[in-house]
């Protein structure tokens, strides 16, 4: 089980469900979503980390679209959570690569 990369989930509760900005963060989550507890024995690294690295510069196109919301800090609240998330999920495959070298 220590190889399985577990991506937790964050509900958003400040912005209407159909807000654009919280839509494009759940379609970056939904993207990721494959990721989802992946068997990093068989997975490919390489290709691991590149999803993850664009789904970091989708956030922050995200927030540069959005920075005149009215609830912005709530948005970057939001970003920095998924961000968090794929930095620690980026930081267990690096690991990995490490490890499995």
């Amino acid at each position: 089980m220590a190889d399985i990369l577990p991506l937790p989930v964050s509900h958003f509760v400040r912005f209407e469900p159909m807000h654009p900005a919280i839509k494009r963060l759940n379609g970056i989550r939904e993207a990721l979503s494959y990721l989802d507890e992946i068997d990093l024995r068989t997975a490919d690294l390489k290709r691991v980390l590149t999803v993850l690295d664009l789904a970091n510069k989708c956030i922050r196109v995200v927030l540069d679209d959005f920075q005149e919301a009215p609830a912005t800090s709530h948005l970057l609240e939001e970003s920095e959570a998924l961000s968090d998330m794929i930095e620690s999920a980026r930081e267990k495959v690096s690991n990995f690569r490490t490890h499995a070298a």
